[in-house]
């Protein structure tokens, strides 16, 4: 997953000459937190669709 990271951090960002090796661990680290939020975003529209489903089955 590093390498795919750095494919897209290489594709997409132009990095200031002296700030290479900082910009790059900001990258990562806001697109690891990006991922982890979308994750925890579908698995609560996931949970809130279960709990719909039951309410209607229960009435």
């Amino acid at each position: 997953m590093r390498n795919t990271l750095k494919l897209l951090y290489d594709r997409f960002y132009t990095p200031v000459p002296m700030a290479e090796e900082r910009s790059m661990d900001s990258f990562l680290c806001g697109f690891h937190l990006a991922l982890e939020m979308g994750n925890e975003l579908n698995y609560y529209k996931q949970d809130r669709q279960s709990l719909s489903v039951e309410e209607v089955e229960t009435e």
